[in-house]
């Protein structure tokens, strides 16, 4: 059986990534730092490494926003992972955002997940290598729409009409 040690794996991750992405990148900063934490922890015999979120959520609280523009996010029911997270952070600056349209996927606190074979070769296995803490959305919640959508939400002319219409009552 042929198995690569964590040293193997994550250095020629960098090397691939420094020579698609040059070595100065924010890709590989980003990922030889998470491979000197993971190394620091391995020779701890630490076996997780937990990775904090550094961003205040009450940071925005009370700054003057500099957007004046209406923020609209049109959703539907393929919304999800990244734009899920992308709302997320919308909400949580002092701005007003409206969600329109349907009500979005969900998406779990467990994200990247890692697929190996089984040792009989009859199956794979997948599990998460990262998790979410203190999120305010919860795990497999989708946003619902303030202004819901009903109609054909890939019709792009019906719906851009019927954007404007709302936004010219409801101004």
């Amino acid at each position: 059986m042929h198995a690569c040690t964590f040293e193997q794996t994550s250095e020629t991750s960098i090397k691939n990534l420094k020579k698609e992405f040059g070595n100065n990148s924010e890709g590989v900063t980003q990922r030889q730092k998470l491979h000197d934490q993971m190394a620091a922890y391995l020779q701890k015999n630490i076996p997780l490494l937990s990775e904090r979120d550094e961003t205040n959520p009450k940071a925005f609280e009370n700054s003057s926003n500099l957007c004046h523009a209406k923020i609209i996010v049109l959703t539907d029911k393929y919304t999800g992972s990244a734009s899920l997270r992308f709302i997320d952070e919308l909400k949580s600056l002092n701005h007003s955002v409206k969600l329109f349209g349907q009500t979005t996927g969900a998406d779990s606190l467990y994200m990247q997940a890692r697929e190996i074979a089984l040792p009989s070769k009859l199956g794979h296995l997948n599990f998460p290598m990262k998790v979410y803490r203190n999120r305010p959305r919860k795990n497999n919640e989708p946003y619902h729409p303030d202004v819901e959508f009903i109609g054909n939400i890939k019709d792009t002319k019906a719906v851009e009409e019927w954007v404007k219409n709302y936004e010219q009552t409801n101004d």
